[in-house]
């Protein structure tokens, strides 16, 4: 009888019970998202988080998605590239598009729109000493006519391809 009084005076006496850990933000964020993303495809944000995967190491550093714009049921990823990234971007385009593809589902951009200009991961500027190591140009004789290796020997072999063809047409 004495413990039941306790057990009573206790029990009238306890103070509310301990306050529940709020709900997790993530899980919030979730519920809202998911429903989202099943509807409107992925976001910029996500193809920048992989975009290295997307188009490889080498134009992830010259280029980066900035927009989707959706119009007319159709999806256009809009690509800042700088240089002659955005050339190899268009001419890569399909294959791109089916990586893309690969990691949206469904709601994957449809075409690809590259705008030329500055992105903001940009490869690093080269420094004043490699700048100083660049060699001189051969002359266009020095270059001989067989494989060339080099991005400047095939150049200097299409420029003297291109002035003997010329002076056969002033010849004839």
């Amino acid at each position: 009888m004495l413990e039941q009084a306790a057990s009573d005076f206790i029990s009238s006496r306890r103070g509310r019970p301990a306050a529940r850990p709020q709900p997790s933000i993530v899980r919030a964020v979730e519920r809202v998202m998911k429903p989202l993303a099943r509807q409107f495809g992925v976001g910029v944000e996500q193809l920048r988080e992989h975009w290295s995967e997307i188009v490889g190491e080498r134009l992830a550093k010259w280029s980066e998605p900035e927009t989707i714009q959706r119009s007319g049921g159709i999806n256009t990823l809009v690509i800042r590239a700088r240089g002659a990234a955005g050339a190899i971007l268009q001419a890569e385009s399909r294959r791109i598009l089916e990586r893309v593809r690969t990691f949206a589902g469904d709601r994957a951009p449809t075409r690809i729109r590259v705008i030329h200009g500055q992105a903001r991961r940009s490869a690093p500027a080269t420094p004043p000493a490699a700048q100083a190591s660049v060699k001189p140009m051969k002359s266009s004789s020095q270059v001989s006519e067989g494989v060339e290796q080099t991005t400047e020997a095939r150049l200097l072999s299409a420029l003297n391809r291109f002035e003997r063809s010329v002076k056969a047409r002033e010849g004839s």
